[in-house]
């Protein structure tokens, strides 16, 4: 058992991306990450929560809609500089319950911190909710919620029962989330939507539009204002509302698992409407990434959500690296949750695998873009050749652009180990010209020598010569 440590009088309150919080505590829970804004004050009360022999807590919330606090962790060190801080934490946890904004009262005038709050930073006052869920600092147990496989059927109705353990109530909920579903087109190459789910909640998005949630304590539907009827406008019924900033005239509607019943019926036009509003306005593809085929699966079996086939409900990128090797993964009894995961974003290059790259590789060598949004994780020593460790080692790895990850990958170019690029003779010069790649191009930095050691691999055993 871990020792008792006192959790300190005073936390930091950030944001940071969820899709980047949910790898982080899927990969082990501890990261280092810059902001931009120097956080002088909160490293003096970090050393002196030290000296004190306390824990200083850090607590999360999404960085595309600032709504329900998400995870917490233990601070580490914070760097402060001119114009930025660079922190490091350990122990991410996901919250137990659901925490919006407005739990955490400020250090300085110990007023409670509005649902509009903008800052990045705040120093709080650590709230009473922390200090029951991390008697002893965040840590394994609590992490162990968040090893759920979200294309696992059997993991969604776990989600689900935790959620609302009342059947009929959630049978009534789930069968309102699934019309919603069927409203939304098949073709999800045109519009790209998601069901997402986390041990806290299960989500319907479009694109970054958020359009039914539902949670432990209540459900949130968004609504269109134009269209919401007069039993609504009059409140007779026990709910919250407020404004959706993402869609003009939307309202975010959050009730209570009890009334829902009563509500949903009133609720059912507004929602279609704004369905419509979302998928006019969807701009975003980021949610897509998380979409559980587990869950779609799920409702299939209960509902029947004939607009849609199972098939096509896995997001494409899923659909490509859905292969042999990827379902022996999800067959193997030797390994947890979170290691299958890891290995099977390893084999789609993402994940833990693509953080690990990114230590030592900072852009594509070739083309020397730098935005990771569009390079790929690739594997010097092909996955199928690789142990489990090497699979998401990131010495094994290189991030380049995608038409360069198709020469590489196909054994068309390497690199010797100073970074001379080594081009295949089967190698039409017509690409080369395309794509503007010089035969005598040198990408720079060496290879180290773990890298070296792999990349001789792909030269002897990939590369076409």
């Amino acid at each position: 058992m871990r020792p008792t440590r006192n959790l300190s009088r005073f936390c930091i309150y950030t944001i940071v991306d969820s899709k980047a919080l949910d790898d982080i505590a899927a990969t082990g829970g501890a990261a280092r990450l810059t902001e931009k804004k120097p956080w002088a004050t909160a490293e003096k009360l970090l050393e002196e929560a030290r000296k004190d022999g306390q824990w200083m807590p850090i607590i999360f919330a999404a960085a595309e809609r600032i709504d329900d606090l998400l995870y917490y962790a233990e601070l580490l060190t914070i760097d402060p500089r001119h114009n930025s801080t660079t922190y490091s934490f350990t122990g991410l946890t996901q919250l137990d319950g659901s925490f919006p904004l407005s739990s955490l009262t400020l250090k300085s005038s110990g007023k409670t911190i509005h649902d509009n709050f903008t800052r990045p930073y705040a120093i709080c006052r650590t709230p009473a909710f922390l200090k029951k869920q991390s008697a002893n600092g965040p840590g394994p147990s609590s992490r162990k919620q968040s090893d759920i496989d979200r294309h696992s059927p059997e993991d969604a109705a776990a989600v689900l029962n935790r959620l609302i353990p009342r059947q009929p109530l959630q049978q009534l909920v789930l069968r309102e989330f699934a019309t919603s579903i069927r409203h939304l087109p098949a073709d999800k190459e045109r519009v790209q939507w998601a069901v997402t789910m986390q041990p806290t909640l299960v989500r319907l998005n479009i694109g970054r539009i958020e359009a039914f949630t539902i949670f432990k304590d209540r459900v949130r539907v968004l609504i269109s204002e134009s269209k919401m009827d007069q039993a609504l406008r009059d409140g007779i019924y026990t709910f919250e509302q407020f404004p959706y900033k993402a869609i003009p005239g939307a309202l975010s509607i959050d009730v209570p698992h009890e009334p829902f019943p009563n509500l949903v019926g009133n609720l059912r036009g507004p929602h279609m409407t704004f369905i419509e509003q979302a998928l006019a306005e969807n701009r975003n593809t980021s949610y897509a990434k998380s979409h559980s085929a587990g869950l779609i699966r799920h409702i299939k079996e209960r509902f029947p959500v004939t607009s849609l086939k199972v098939e096509e409900s896995i997001h494409p990128s899923d659909q490509e690296g859905e292969d042999d090797e990827i379902r022996t993964i999800r067959e193997r009894t030797d390994i947890g949750p979170t290691e299958k995961q890891q290995l099977i974003q390893s084999r789609r290059g993402q994940g833990v695998f693509k953080s690990n790259v990114q230590c030592y590789e900072k852009a594509c060598r070739v083309t020397g873009i730098s935005e990771l949004s569009h390079l790929r994780a690739s594997h010097m020593k092909p996955w199928k050749q690789c142990t489990d460790p090497e699979r998401i080692c990131g010495h094994n790895g290189l991030l380049p652009a995608p038409h360069i990850d198709h020469l590489f990958d196909g054994g068309w170019i390497s690199f010797s180990n100073d970074g001379a690029l080594l081009i295949s003779r089967s190698l039409s010069p017509d690409i080369l010209v395309a794509w503007r790649i010089s035969e005598q191009l040198n990408v720079g930095d060496a290879f180290s020598p773990e890298q070296s050691k792999f990349l001789a691999y792909h030269r002897t055993h990939v590369f076409k010569g």
